[in-house]
């Protein structure tokens, strides 16, 4: 079939990434930026003279707009990223900002043993063909009490819309087709395929609730009923387009992302949301 997901057609990471509230990445990127001040905190205590630099991976990194904002506010962090699409990481290039980034499968990642501090995904997991191996990709590149920082999606978690429909074959394969998603986690399995790779969770938080939910999953049938394929997606259009009718998308998209930050503000201490943040210690 002519719509279904290619990882060379559809790239994630293209847009500007920023702690905005109308930037709908903003969330994930907060969460990168607190915990790496924790790490950086706790790494140089007592050693302000000489301020240890941390060596990061950004595994499916896309088009490296996230990957690059982290090293534009750490600088000195010695960042890599690497995606399995070929023309992500050709744009990803194009403007590198100081980051080194390759084509790699996540379930064959091409460094060292034990030669990473941290490591990071964004919402990874669900799109690989082989989620246990990636994660034991992740623990063989990490060093010893390295850090593991996961987001992603809970599309089988049972307090969510998701996680309803989630157990409709047609709904699966909907998913799969038009988003790439091979896998549906539940906060629960998803916690133990981490603890199972050899990890100590730390932390765990979520957002994204019911407004968010309800968007996503009338967003991409939508887009099908229209004849769009995966890669025709309401950002890819703003991105490619500078007219009237796209800058109106945009603003309508901006306040949806304030809808949902608003949201999720008042939400989020419950931590039953769609989307997942872990953080991980080997």
């Amino acid at each position: 079939m002519d719509d279904i997901y290619s990882n060379e057609k559809v790239v994630f990471a293209t847009g500007e990434v920023n702690l905005s509230l109308t930037n709908p990445y903003g969330d994930i990127l907060s969460f990168f930026i607190k915990e790496f001040k924790k790490i950086l905190k706790k790494n140089n205590e007592g050693n302000n003279k000489n301020t240890k630099t941390l060596k990061i991976l950004d595994v499916g990194c896309g088009a490296g707009s996230m990957t690059k904002t982290i090293k534009k506010i750490f600088p000195n962090l010695d960042v890599y990223g690497c995606d399995i699409s070929n023309n992500a990481i050709k744009i990803a290039k194009k403007n590198s900002c100081g980051v080194s980034f390759s084509v790699a499968d996540g379930t064959n990642i091409p460094f060292k043993n034990k030669e990473f501090d941290v490591v990071i995904m964004q919402s990874v997991l669900d799109h690989t063909n082989n989620p246990k191996k990636a994660i034991s990709e992740v623990n063989r590149v990490l060093k010893n009490k390295g850090t593991y920082l996961v987001s992603g999606p809970l599309e089988a978690e049972p307090t969510t819309i998701h996680g309803l429909l989630t157990h409709f074959k047609k709904f699966r394969n909907h998913r799969k087709r038009r988003c790439g998603h091979n896998f549906a986690f539940s906060k629960k399995s998803l916690l133990k395929l981490i603890r199972n790779g050899g990890f100590h969770i730390e932390s765990v938080s979520s957002n994204w609730f019911m407004i968010a939910q309800l968007v996503d999953i009338f967003y991409y049938p939508l887009l099908e009923l229209f004849g769009k394929k995966p890669e025709q997606t309401i950002n890819q259009y703003i991105l490619s387009k500078n007219t009237f009718g796209s800058k109106i998308i945009q603003h309508l998209r901006s306040i949806f992302v304030i809808i949902v930050k608003l949201e999720s503000s008042l939400i989020r201490p419950f931590n039953i949301g769609f989307y997942v943040f872990i953080k991980a210690i080997k």
